[in-house]
């Protein structure tokens, strides 16, 4: 047999392009797009009639399937379903086919031909996948007619990774009263670091720094979850950590707490007043017996320490109830 397309208002057949058949019948035609007539023409003697058909629109690609003997035309195949495809690297296309008599499976990848497969397969490996946004297309084909089109996206540029801080430690400076965070970068190239401490962000510092002082006030113990995050390229490293436990600073206390046993009540009252008039020893923190910080300890204290205890008086100078240093400098001791 052979193909014609004729110029639907002359009548007359136009020039192709390209016309390809195999030995099975199947024909393959290439012309520019418009509204063709086609005429199919038998094989001479064959007493087959003259198939035609008018108005053919070859504005995209088309599937025609022709059977001169008058018996059912062949379907094309349903598509393959469930495609998918991933991940950067070597990318990996999977589907289910959604037929089981399909002949071939074709690979398409940014729109030229990647590579022909059985028509039983399920899944494709593209170990050469280049390193950018890549759109796959599966077609089926069966008896040389052609699927639909079935297509999946996967962006297969580098992955870009960002190294986090390494050797991260921390300490309390009481003399600046301040977290000190000290590291090593992972990377010579990072933007900024940001400083969280429990979740919470507190500050962001150049992406050379390996360093930094948080200053801190004013209540002891206290405990700090600090967490470093570097940035390069607007992608984040994986946060390092470390935990900072405070007790009181060298020298603190708790006005009141006369004996240091961390609780205030009666007893307090009564070893202010054994230091006073009983011979008792000097306590190990004189300023924690100056409960009106007067800077001396006398009798007065032990009243308003009691009064505070059991008449509502008022409670103790700071620092109280927290441990801390004591506001107004005096010669009182405190070790």
């Amino acid at each position: 047999a052979s193909l014609e397309l004729l110029d639907p208002v002359s009548g007359q057949p136009v020039y192709l392009f390209g016309n390809d058949t195999d030995g099975l019948g199947a024909f393959a035609i290439r012309q520019i797009p418009g509204i063709y007539d086609l005429q199919v023409i038998p094989p001479l003697g064959s007493s087959l009639p003259t198939y035609n058909e008018p108005g053919v629109d070859l504005s995209a690609d088309l599937n025609l399937a022709i059977d001169l003997t008058g018996t059912p035309p062949p379907t094309p195949p349903n598509p393959v379903t469930a495609f998918s495809c991933c991940c950067p690297g070597g990318v990996t296309l999977e589907w289910s086919l959604g037929d089981p008599d399909y002949d071939l499976i074709q690979i398409q990848r940014n729109g030229s031909f990647l590579t022909n497969l059985p028509g039983t397969a399920s899944s494709f490996t593209d170990s050469s996948a280049p390193q950018q946004l890549i759109d796959y297309e599966v077609i089926a084909l069966r008896n040389s007619l052609v699927s639909a089109p079935v297509s999946c996206s996967v962006d297969n540029n580098p992955i870009v990774v960002t190294f986090p801080v390494e050797n991260l430690t921390c300490s309390f400076d009481f003399s600046s009263s301040g977290s000190l965070l000290s590291w090593t970068n992972g990377s010579s190239s990072y933007d900024s670091i940001e400083i969280y401490e429990s979740g919470i962000f507190q500050q962001v510092i150049a992406g050379n720094e390996t360093s930094v002082a948080i200053d801190y006030c004013c209540q002891f113990p206290v405990s700090f979850e600090w967490e470093v995050i570097p940035v390069e390229g607007a992608v984040a490293a994986a946060s390092e950590f470390c935990i900072l436990d405070v007790s009181a600073a060298p020298g603190s206390f708790i006005r009141g707490d006369a004996n240091g046993d961390n609780t205030i009540n009666l007893a307090d009252a009564i070893g202010i007043l054994q230091y006073l008039f009983n011979g008792s020893a000097v306590p190990d923190c004189l300023k924690a017996s100056d409960i009106d910080d007067s800077s001396n300890v006398n009798i007065g204290d032990a009243i308003s320490l009691l009064a505070f205890l059991f008449s509502g008086g008022p409670a103790p100078e700071p620092p109280f109830p927290n441990a801390g240093s004591d506001p107004t400098p005096d010669s009182l001791i405190c070790n």
